[in-house]
């Protein structure tokens, strides 16, 4: 696929951006657009005298935190999960005769 035709071009707060549209990640172009543009709706709604850098900084920010959150949350899952596997191996070790 040719470059150009792999780029598509977006307007965010006034804002022209190009990005690529490529289908080699989970998540495409359009969904990152549309995560951004509802923060920065949101923002400027509820906060309409603030100025585009103001939105898109607070926006930046917001979507971080969601970010940090969901990698805290999916470690400790993880963490939870191994704890528990190991937890379930030592019951099964103790109640099962031992093989030589």
């Amino acid at each position: 696929m040719d470059l150009e035709q792999s780029v598509i071009s977006y307007d965010i707060l006034g804002y022209k951006i190009k990005l690529s549209s490529q289908d080699d990640s989970l998540v495409t172009a359009d969904e990152v657009v549309n995560m951004v543009k509802d923060h920065t709706d949101l923002i400027t709604s509820e906060c309409p005298h603030l100025d585009r850098g103001e939105v898109a900084l607070l926006a930046a920010l917001a979507i971080a935190k969601e970010k940090l959150t969901i990698s805290k949350e999916y470690k400790e899952n993880i963490s939870d999960l191994q704890q528990t596997a190991n937890t379930a191996l030592d019951l099964i070790e103790d109640v099962s005769p031992t093989t030589i």
